[in-house]
């Protein structure tokens, strides 16, 4: 039996900002970002905020002009639900445009 988890939305206190919510069959998912130790870049987390999930919380990166750092969780996340990876990659392309 798989062991299933429920999201771990970030709290605003804590630097979060939330970009966006995206609704993908009946569960939504959290888009959020918050500065990154490293200039130019944010740390980005995407949680599922409904029903509780094998993997409910994806961990990655984006600079500020837009190019995606390496992450496993990005890569699981496109291999396991590629909707909701292709919705995340628009959301982060309208928040971060490439220069």
């Amino acid at each position: 039996m798989t062991r299933l988890f429920a999201g771990n939305p970030p709290r605003g206190a804590d630097g979060w900002t939330r970009l966006d919510t995206i609704l993908l069959d009946d569960e939504a998912w959290g888009v959020y970002t918050k500065p990154a130790p490293t200039d130019g870049w944010y740390t980005v987390k995407v949680s599922a905020t409904r029903h509780k999930h094998p993997k409910p919380n994806f961990w990655g990166s984006v600079s500020a002009g837009g190019h995606r750092g390496r992450s496993a969780d990005m890569a699981l996340m496109a291999a396991h639900n590629g909707e909701l990876y292709a919705q995340v990659c628009a959301v982060l392309a309208i928040h971060y445009r490439r220069q």
